[in-house]
């Protein structure tokens, strides 16, 4: 994936909003952690917080240097790390976006030039468009495949519990059919006393 160029006077507005960036990251963390139900209370907040600083990571990367290729790695990272515990899509959004919603208040507050903070965010919201809509195709691609194999497991151990209740019947019938056969008929219907009439 191409990057994004950026004018010297974004990416100096760019440079200058992330000297916040610690402050930003935990915002971001808090907005992404706290407004999802896969994650709040559930999973550990530091864990978000990796991801958040990896997706400000390539998202500084991708503006900065004009190559998102470091995003290639993250999503496929991400997505296979998620579909295999039913995220919602949702979360995954939230992530990808987390970047650019931290960004946007000091961008307007930072700039001295209307068109200088447009040219960031029209950059950001590109980067962020393009990322998230790989990234939910390919976790809904994994999330099916999980799935899919999950339920051919099933499939797979129900025949096979079939087979055993169908073998544990066989031998229960011809266990009983064994013993019916060892017993002696009763008096009557062929035994000592029958005989003597």
């Amino acid at each position: 994936m191409a990057g994004v160029l950026l004018s010297d006077g974004a990416r100096e507005l760019l440079l200058a909003v992330l000297a916040d960036r610690p402050a930003l990251i935990e915002k971001a963390t808090d907005t992404v952690y706290f407004g999802s139900p896969d994650l709040s209370g559930k999973r550990p907040r530091a864990v978000t917080r990796l991801l958040v600083d990896r997706i400000f990571t390539c998202s500084e990367n991708a503006l900065i240097r004009g190559d998102d290729s470091e995003f290639v790695t993250f999503i496929d990272h991400v997505t296979g790390m998620r579909a295999e515990r039913d995220f919602h899509v949702s979360t995954l959004l939230m992530g990808f976006r987390a970047f650019r919603s931290a960004v946007e208040a000091p961008i307007r507050a930072h700039a001295s030039d209307g068109w200088t903070a447009l040219e960031l965010l029209a950059a950001a919201d590109e980067i962020c468009a393009r990322t998230s809509q790989r990234a939910a195709d390919l976790l809904i691609d994994r999330q099916y495949a999980s799935i899919s194999a999950r339920l051919a497991r099933v499939e797979r151990e129900n025949c096979e519990l079939q087979e055993q209740v169908k073998r544990h019947r066989e031998i229960a019938i011809s266990t009983r059919a064994a013993a019916l056969a060892r017993e002696p008929p009763p008096e009557g219907e062929g035994g000592a006393r029958g005989a003597k009439r």
